[in-house]
């Protein structure tokens, strides 16, 4: 299976392999074997904002190489991201987010913002099963539910 990576959190996860927050995440992306985890982005506004932080680029395209990325086609999340926005039911402002994740099925966040957690968590936007935060390394039992092995 697959997560979805905030931007709030994307250089951490993917440039710090040793950060004690996010050592988890960026092992199971980066594994040879075992657990392995893809990462899922789509939309333009997830892909700009990723775009923002130059370094993030190069390691995406190595985690392409490697068949740890899913993207999702912009059109799709698009549309689906201004259905959430017209609907105005969110806490956060981050639709396209949710956007990703009911379009490519992705249950699994890996975020800091707390409004974006409420709207992830909430069966209003996702159910069956119900989305899943991962925050810290104390959170590193919800990766077991994208292990792609």
């Amino acid at each position: 299976m697959c997560i979805i990576v905030d931007a709030n959190v994307i250089s951490r996860v993917l440039l710090r392999p040793l950060d004690p927050d996010f050592a988890p995440v960026n092992a199971r992306l980066f594994a040879a074997s075992g657990r392995i985890t893809k990462l899922v982005y789509g939309g333009k506004k997830l892909r700009e904002e990723y775009h923002r932080v130059r370094s993030v680029v190069g390691i995406i395209s190595q985690l392409d190489r490697l068949g740890r990325i899913r993207i999702v086609p912009d059109g799709e999340i698009d549309a689906e991201e201004k259905s959430l926005i017209e609907g105005g039911d969110c806490e956060s402002d981050d639709e396209h987010i949710l956007a990703v994740a009911r379009i490519a099925h992705v249950r699994v966040l890996v975020s800091h913002d707390q409004e974006l957690h409420s709207d992830f968590k909430n069966h209003k936007f996702l159910s069956s099963p119900r989305g899943r935060v991962y925050q810290n390394a104390d959170h590193t039992h919800v990766l077991g539910l994208c292990d792609t092995t």
